[in-house]
Order: C-alpha cells, then sequence, then structure tokens
C-alpha cells in the first residue's frame, strides 16, 4: 500500500508542473477572450480628471490641530507621564469583558473592553491579563500587578464597599 502511496507523489509532482506550464503558455499567449485593452485605455483617457480643493482648516479646528503635539513627549519640560495604574479583577462573563482598574490612587473602578478613563484605554481583557493603551504606549497588566509609581496598600480597595460591574 505504501508502494502505491510513492508512486502517485512522485506522479502528481510532474501533473502539476505540467499543469503549471500548461496555464503560463495559456496567459501568455492569451484566449480566444482576450478583452480589447486598447479601447479601454482610450476610454479611461477620455475621462475627465476633477482636482478636489480642501481647504486649510480655520479657526477653532486650527487652533486644536496646532495645540497638540503629534507625539507624546517623553523627557523634558512637559513631558507626558502615565497614570499610576493596578489591575486589581477581571470579568469575562459571556461576550463581556472588563478590567477593574484603580488609575492614579481614584476608587477602583470596571472598564469595559474598548472603553477609556483618565487617559487609559482598554484595548483587550484576556484570562489573567489585559492590555492597556497610554499616553506612552501599550502595556499588558496581569492580575495584580501595577505599573510603577503604585503602592500596593494605598491602591487596594476597601472589602466592605466592593465596585460593582457595569451593566
Amino acid at each position: 500500500m505504501f508502494d502505491n502511496r510513492a508512486k502517485l507523489i512522485g506522479a502528481s509532482a510532474g501533473a502539476g508542473m505540467a499543469l503549471a506550464c500548461l496555464g503560463s503558455l495559456l496567459a501568455a499567449i492569451g484566449g480566444p477572450h482576450e478583452p480589447d485593452l486598447d479601447a479601454l485605455q482610450l476610454r479611461i483617457q477620455a475621462l475627465p480628471i476633477q482636482a478636489m480643493a480642501v481647504p486649510p482648516p480655520t479657526g477653532a479646528a486650527a487652533a486644536r490641530l496646532s495645540a497638540q503635539p503629534l507625539f507624546a513627549m517623553t523627557t523634558g519640560k512637559g513631558a507626558v507621564t502615565d497614570p499610576a495604574i493596578r489591575l486589581s479583577g477581571i470579568e469575562i462573563v459571556g461576550g463581556r469583558k472588563a478590567a477593574l482598574l484603580t488609575i492614579d490612587d481614584k476608587p477602583a473602578a470596571w472598564l469595559a473592553e474598548g472603553a477609556s478613563a483618565d487617559g487609559v484605554t482598554v484595548m483587550a481583557v484576556e484570562t489573567g491579563q489585559v492590555t492597556l493603551d497610554t499616553a506612552t504606549g501599550f502595556k499588558a497588566l496581569r492580575l495584580g500587578e501595577a505599573t510603577a509609581g503604585v503602592q500596593a496598600a494605598a491602591s487596594a480597595s476597601p472589602a466592605s464597599n466592593p465596585p460593582t460591574m457595569p451593566r
């Protein structure tokens, strides 16, 4: 039985090469239904060309665009700093995913996947970890972890009044 398979494998490689060569030859020669490309080229050249003028932003839009830098500065005067973030909980129920985050020593709050608060966007919630987007880039936090600047005792939520997941 294995002998027949070996013969078929060798024959199939040769048959594949033959079909590839035949296809290339037919493509190079052109089939009976080759379109008249010259007529299409003439129709395309006859189309009117319209330039779209986009006016420069003025007023409030120009002021808003010029007030914000394209990239966050991470050093020097006016540098952007990330908030202190602690991941205290994860909830994945059905299609809903949320993370319990403490941001800058504020009370812990549930943020659903895609939601933002205080410059932090929850990009992905997975079992045991979340991916966050901050001013300086993406960060992955595991359950119980915190970014630099968070003290464990200061950011723990009180057990008597645990935050509730938004519905």
